[in-house]
Order: structure tokens, then C-alpha cells, then sequence
């Protein structure tokens, strides 16, 4: 039985000619991705600030508000009636595709909404970064849990 059977395995490119022991760890790519750098920079940022939401109950309506390192940098208010808070709860504890939600708004509103109204609604959403969608809207999800309000 031959000793280094495994440098059959291997691409000749990547043995060195005047290695005798044919060492694996002198075979290894040393390659380096740089979008490494990227996420390493935004684990960073992460690792180094605070993020937390708080959804209020105030009346008839819920706000939504986000802290970052404790200041408030962001806030809205959703009445609870709304179409825009509809999406959320639909999209809160389960993948929903654009047809879900126009359907879903249908039979809730008891009215037809017009597809455009509703991609605006999905679109303000996503901009506010509340929801995550894929682009042919087939996959809307929050990513805030509508369920802990105060």
C-alpha cells in the first residue's frame, strides 16, 4: 500500500514539485475573500451597539419605538384598524406571499384594495425596516414580534 495516497486526489497545480512528504498543509488554498473584511466590519458595528424596539399600546393605536445605544431613532404609530398593521400581524408569525396579504386584506376590509395600495404599504414597511421581502414579494415577513406589545 503506497504511503501518500491521497496526493492522487489532488490536482497536480497544487502540489509542490520538491516536496518529498508531500505535506496536505502546504496544499491548502491560502485565498482570501475580501467581503470577509465587509461582514467582519458589520459583526463589528453590531457587536459594539445596542439595538432594542418597544411596541406600545396607546388607546387605539401601537407605537413602535426603536432605540439605538438607548436614543430613540426611530418612531412610528400604527393605528391598530389599519391595513399597514393587518400586514404586520399577517406576516408576524408566519412566511406570507403578496397574494396572502391581498387576499387576507380582502376578506378582512371586506374590500378590494388595489394592488398598487398595497405594494406601497408592503414598500413603506420595508423602508421603515419592519418587514423583509424577496423581490417578487412571494416571501413577507416581520421581523419585529407585533405580540409583545406594552
Amino acid at each position: 500500500m503506497e504511503k501518500y495516497i491521497f496526493i492522487d486526489l489532488l490536482l497536480e497545480k497544487y502540489l509542490k514539485n520538491d516536496d518529498i512528504n508531500h505535506d496536505i498543509l502546504e496544499v491548502t488554498s491560502h485565498q482570501f475573500n475580501p467581503l470577509w473584511n465587509n461582514f467582519q466590519q458589520i459583526e463589528q458595528y453590531y457587536i459594539n451597539n445596542f439595538y432594542e424596539y418597544d411596541l406600545i399600546e396607546k388607546n387605539e393605536n401601537v407605537i413602535y419605538r426603536e432605540r439605538l445605544n438607548g436614543e430613540i431613532i426611530n418612531e412610528l404609530e400604527f393605528e391598530k384598524t389599519s391595513a399597514d398593521w393587518y400586514i404586520l400581524e399577517k406576516a408576524n408569525d408566519s412566511v406570507v406571499s403578496f397574494d396572502d396579504i391581498r387576499n387576507s386584506l380582502k376578506e378582512h376590509f371586506m374590500m378590494e384594495f388595489l394592488n398598487v395600495e398595497i405594494f406601497n404599504m408592503i414598500e413603506e414597511l420595508l423602508s421603515a425596516h419592519l418587514i423583509y421581502t424577496t423581490d417578487d414579494y412571494s416571501e413577507i415577513l416581520t421581523i419585529i414580534d407585533i405580540n409583545n406589545v406594552l
